[in-house]
């Protein structure tokens, strides 16, 4: 969903969990970070310490965020495999597959929220200053009105049709995202309609 200025609205948070803060968490306990006992959601953006040990914390949002990242970015999930079974011994053992065209910013950034350990993933203040986000104004960007950063008169098209880009003629790869070219940025979709909140 969307505000009025174009900010993303979150909705449905019928798994979330609260986690313990700093000064709740039980002495001796080695991570930094809030830790809830509890398995919920999407197995592909599982981190593997809550597929491993059953715990979540906040470096497991961390984790699904570098899932959710690299999917946008390249068009599937980074583990990808036939059977629940496979998929989790793929989270737990592989590293993910960069395509060699992968921004090397956008790589780096998602490789460190991919690290298997969650301690050694970095906190929301890494992320915020990593290269990656290098234009982005933090401080301005929940206050800032959006309307003006939003493509105008995109000429849609349906995408099921679509093998190559209208904007560069590339074709695109079996991997690619049919609706957006990585080349030139051009978009192809269905036609949506999209109604402020």
């Amino acid at each position: 969903m969307l505000t009025s200025s174009k900010h993303i609205k979150l909705i449905d948070f019928g798994t979330a969990v609260v986690c313990q803060s700093a000064d709740e968490r039980p002495e001796g306990e080695q991570s930094s970070k809030g830790r809830a006992q509890t398995f919920c959601g999407t197995t592909h953006y599982m981190s593997p310490e809550l597929l491993q040990d059953n715990y979540t914390c906040t470096a497991s949002d961390y984790w699904a965020c570098g899932c959710v990242l690299y999917h946008m970015l390249v068009g599937r999930r980074p583990f990808d495999e036939p059977t629940e079974y496979l998929l989790i011994k793929s989270i737990l053992e592989k590293e993910p597959h960069y395509p060699e065209d992968l921004d090397s910013d956008a790589k780096d950034l998602i490789s460190k929220l991919l690290i298997k350990n969650p301690v050694q993933r970095p906190g929301m203040e890494e992320v915020k200053r990593h290269p990656f986000f290098e234009n982005v104004d933090f401080e301005n960007l929940t206050t800032k009105d959006l309307s003006s950063f939003w493509i105008r008169n995109v000429e849609w098209v349906d995408d099921s049709t679509v093998s190559s880009c209208k904007g560069c003629d590339r074709l695109f790869g079996f991997w690619r995202r049919r609706h957006h070219c990585r080349n030139c940025g051009t978009f192809s979709a269905t036609p949506v309609r999209l109604t402020p909140v």
